[in-house]
């Protein structure tokens, strides 16, 4: 979540989820250790569903949807 960023102080970009191109290896120091050579993102928003349930509302991996709840 972007508020993690705060948190961290780090500066994660947006991205599609599973994206890992361009993304900058970091260093996370916190009080049980340091954690490096991970890197960090922020999911852009997405829905997860089962293919069956996919299938039954006409949508693929990869559609933009608009989601009225």
């Amino acid at each position: 979540m972007i508020g993690d960023n705060f948190t961290l102080g780090i500066n994660a970009p947006i991205k599609v989820s599973g994206d890992t191109n361009g993304l900058e290896y970091i260093k996370i120091i916190g009080p049980m250790g340091e954690v490096y050579g991970s890197f960090a993102m922020v999911s852009e928003r997405h829905l997860h569903c089962t293919v069956k349930e996919a299938q039954e509302m006409g949508i693929k991996d990869g559609d933009i949807i608009q989601l009225h709840v």
